[in-house]
């Protein structure tokens, strides 16, 4: 997983939890706008069209849970996508934040299909300015009764190239290049992560496109904070909803499928550098193995040898070595969890899955499997990278998959 997703996945805690937000009882909410363009907004289906994507923003008890507004004619849970616009906009009101949305248009594309495109921005407290969030598109169905809401991943399912390669279902962006030999080779690790998990190779859909940005249309996201990354990379796993979207421009993407398990597994039971940092030693990131990440990592240490490395939050990011393709939590985490695999297998990661969501839980996890204690953490992270061997150049590009 690149950046342009890891808001997304810091945000799953309520979506899988099934509980219901808490929000304050008079709080400045959503302020919404149609934009002077929209020629049929006054329409009758405009109208109910955009009535009902209100109400469905508005009410928070569904958040990432079946509900009677989302169609679930192919998937069960609304898409990730829109599970992370509705956290945004939750956020947003438990902070009192007001939000602008800006109706973009409703537009028909064929018989009893509908195109809704809105955009969600907020005034900067700091700067005054204007900050635009995201960009959504969602498509809505007349199903008699009125309108049900799917997804663009749904959408384009019916009008993109579609491929079948063993259990796994390619959605393939018209501009990319589809790689018949990258998809046999994710058949086959499908099957070698099956193994280690002690279960069937899961069946699951595919979403690859040529970099973020092209996948964010497949998506339903069109804009967010995350869409342009500087390197063709990035994805996320909806792990609910057994999809993985790809903007690697491969049909190979070993660390999301590793969350695919996880979560088939072992569901939220974990701290999330407990997932990732098993996704990142099983599956590497970014088209390298986590060997490489790790020599990233021992590069930096020794340049900036002062870095702090205490605060779990402060390290959700890129190593900042101007490469942006290297992420601590999996350089760290993937460290991590490769030390507790040479010492205990898969049952030692296993255990992890098990341990606990939050932070006191991993570093309970991290003492007990391999004595390490939070005051302890950044110099025990210094000590191994120091330690590790430094690999040649001609080795590092060997590390590229």
């Amino acid at each position: 997983m690149r950046p342009f997703f890891s808001l997304i996945l810091s945000c799953t805690l309520l979506s899988c939890s099934g509980q219901t937000p808490t929000l304050p009882e008079e709080s400045p909410w959503i302020t919404y706008y149609v934009n002077a363009n929209v020629d049929n907004a006054e329409e009758d289906y405009s109208v109910a069209i955009t009535d009902h994507w209100k109400a469905y923003l508005e009410n928070p008890r569904h958040y990432g849970q079946p509900n009677d507004y989302w169609s679930s004619t192919i998937y069960e849970r609304p898409d990730f996508a829109y599970v992370n616009l509705l956290f945004y906009l939750y956020n947003a009101r438990r902070a009192q934040r007001p939000i602008q949305c800006n109706i973009l248009g409703v537009q028909p594309k064929e018989e009893g299909i509908y195109q809704l495109k809105t955009m969600y921005s907020e005034v900067d407290d700091s700067t005054g300015q204007l900050s635009l969030s995201y960009i959504a598109s969602v498509f809505a169905r007349e199903d008699g009764e009125g309108y049900s809401f799917f997804g663009a991943t749904e959408y384009y399912q019916g009008r993109y190239e579609v491929r079948q390669v063993d259990s796994i279902k390619y959605l393939i962006h018209p501009e990319h290049d589809f790689q018949e030999e990258e998809a046999k080779k994710m058949a086959a690790y499908n099957q070698e992560v099956a193994k280690k998990f002690n279960t069937a190779p899961l069946s699951f859909d595919y979403v690859v496109a040529n970099n973020t940005n092209d996948l964010a249309i497949l998506y339903g996201l069109e804009f967010s904070p995350y869409s342009m990354n500087a390197v063709p990379t990035g994805g996320l796993a909806d792990t609910r909803n057994k999809v993985l979207y790809a903007g690697n421009n491969s049909a190979y993407y070993p660390h999301e499928l590793v969350h695919l398990y996880t979560f088939a597994g072992f569901g939220r039971q974990h701290h999330a550098w407990v997932d990732e940092g098993i996704a990142a030693f099983l599956g590497g990131s970014t088209g390298y193995y986590i060997e490489w990440h790790w020599q990233k990592l021992k590069a930096f240490l020794a340049d900036d040898p002062d870095y702090a490395l205490d605060d779990l939050k402060a390290l959700e990011t890129d190593i900042p070595n101007g490469e942006y393709t290297t992420d601590f939590r999996y350089a760290i985490g993937g460290y991590l969890m490769y030390l507790i695999h040479e010492k205990e297998g898969m049952q030692g990661l296993f255990d992890a899955l098990s341990s606990g969501r939050d932070e006191e839980a991993y570093f309970a996890l991290l003492q007990d499997k391999l004595g390490v204690d939070r005051e302890g953490f950044g110099a025990f992270i210094r000590q191994e990278m120091k330690a590790l061997p430094r690999m040649s150049a001609e080795k590092m590009t060997n590390l590229k998959y």
